[in-house]
């Protein structure tokens, strides 16, 4: 597990969460979430991903976060 997947299953628990209500929120699949998150993304694909996880806990993720 790299350090975005370790931050975002942090951020998602703290607050009740899991993958798939972040899935849900993105309009992607959870599949396609965990797809995502284990191979390079695009920069679309994670503004998405961060205002996501923004909406659902108000924790911002950083470029440090997206750093492997």
């Amino acid at each position: 597990m790299n350090r975005l997947q370790r931050r975002i299953r942090s951020t998602l628990s703290e607050f009740g969460l899991n993958q798939t209500a972040l899935a849900a929120q993105m309009k992607v699949s959870s599949s396609d979430l965990s797809l995502q998150l284990k191979r390079n993304m695009t920069m679309r694909s994670a503004i998405n991903l961060s205002e996501s996880l923004f909406v659902l806990t108000g924790v911002e993720l950083t470029l440090h976060d997206f750093k492997e």
